[in-house]
């Protein structure tokens, strides 16, 4: 009898153990149950607030187990980082950090994302009427617009935390900050397919006042030239100079090279050039470049302004005015007989800034601005000629000398007689 109750005693112990097992294994299948199949366990999506039922809750591409265990991004925004790009895009497309806000910084991870294909394509309607016959032409369409275009946001300069804009935020507010034009610039270049631009990323030896500057280069001839904000385009070696006139001595220019392959972009940093360096890199100007300029000009005019003949005979009257400025005399200037009515124009490029690359393009600038100031229909005869000016005086910057070299205290003169012929003659 007792044996019989141990017995039944022993068979309730199983059944007991076996429903403990059962039930054990009941709630770990619970606990380990994945619905959606994302890799994130049900119980967790319910503490964290996703949907278990969905693999991808907030609908971005990223599974919200590639969300939460590889990226570290919010399964439940599609823009973790609010930066204006979608996580899968960053990720998948352009390789970049879905949980890093590119506008917080000026660096690769600012150039990769705020030059992608996404922030192009707002603004490339924008491109296509500024595409010229040459690299050089493009590059000083594209500038002459942001000129015209965008203008310095002072205030937000003086902010010491601020968000880079995308190119189109840019274009639409019409206003930025350096940074902000350098994204700008590079985008309308990028978008006429102008690959590789370059950012430059300056430090100032004025820096704790400044805080640093940016601009855009493209390469012309196997050398930089920079696109910042105005014009002109300049030789990186005359933008040095420019910028020390203006009392801001640049120590460093940190380039990066940026290429555009479909949506993603290639960032690499090139080099550095140091003020020294940039100094050895300034063009010399010669006698031959004074002639070039002359030819240049007088090109530009037949072309620009088919009314006007270049006329032999106003050379004399030209050359007169030309001594004079170089001279910085004052002289009265007497038309030639055979003109009945005549007017003398005169523009001048700093030794430093001129380049034979782009000069063509600045003289035009030039004369652009002559012609809008005058009545050409008047005339119909034209002569140039050209000079340097030497020896000007050096400027001085919060009472200390600006570096320069010789050629920065010097300047090339170009004068253009405009006259009305009283007769048909010829000319030359």
């Amino acid at each position: 009898m007792r044996g019989e109750k141990m017995k039944h005693a022993f068979v309730v112990v199983l059944i007991v153990a076996f429903l403990l097992t059962v039930a054990s294994s009941t709630i770990a299948s619970a606990t380990n149950r994945d619905t959606d199949g994302d890799g994130l366990y049900d119980f967790y999506e319910d503490l964290i607030g996703t949907d278990k039922f969905n693999a991808d809750t907030d609908g971005d591409g990223l599974s919200d187990g590639e969300e939460v265990l590889k990226y570290g991004s919010n399964p439940k925004s599609s823009d973790s980082d609010s930066d204006g790009l979608n996580d899968r895009y960053e990720v998948r497309v352009i390789n970049t950090n879905p949980v890093m806000n590119w506008r917080e910084g000026f660096d690769t991870e600012a150039f990769k994302s705020g030059l992608c294909g996404a922030m192009l394509a707002p603004v490339k309607h924008l491109s296509r009427p500024l595409k010229g016959n040459t690299t050089s032409d493009t590059a000083w369409n594209i500038l002459k617009w942001v000129d015209e275009h965008i203008e310095y946001n002072d205030t937000k300069a003086l902010i010491s935390e601020t968000e880079l804009q995308s190119p189109v935020e840019t274009v639409n507010k019409g206003d930025g900050i350096c940074s902000d034009y350098a994204l700008l610039t590079a985008s309308l270049l990028l978008n006429l397919d102008i690959n590789p631009v370059y950012i430059l990323n300056i430090k100032l030896y004025k820096d704790s006042e400044s805080g640093g500057h940016a601009a855009v280069a493209v390469e012309l001839n196997g050398d930089y030239f920079i696109l910042d904000q105005h014009l002109p385009v300049m030789h990186i070696a005359s933008y040095y100079y420019n910028n020390l006139y203006n009392c801001e001595e640049i120590q460093r220019i940190d380039i990066y090279e940026v290429t555009l392959s479909g949506e993603k972009v290639n960032v690499s940093k090139t080099e550095s050039l140091y003020g020294y360096q940039l100094r050895d890199r300034l063009y010399q100007v010669t006698k031959r470049d004074i002639e070039r300029i002359e030819n240049i000009t007088t090109e530009i005019m037949k072309q620009k302004y088919p009314i006007l003949r270049e006329d032999a005979r106003l050379r004399g009257c030209t050359e007169e005015e030309l001594n004079c400025i170089l001279e910085s005399t004052e002289c009265v200037i007497y038309l030639p007989a055979g003109f009945s009515d005549g007017e003398v124009r005169s523009f001048s490029i700093p030794a430093y800034r001129y380049n034979a690359t782009i000069c063509d393009k600045e003289v035009e600038w030039y004369l652009n601005r002559i012609s809008s100031s005058m009545d050409l229909s008047s005339y119909d005869s034209f002569f140039v000629k050209a000079g340097m000016r030497y020896n000007l005086t050096a400027k001085t910057c919060d009472g200390l000398y600006c570096r320069k070299l010789v050629a920065n205290e010097s300047e090339i003169v170009i004068v253009t007689t405009f006259a009305k012929a009283d007769n048909k003659s010829p000319g030359i």
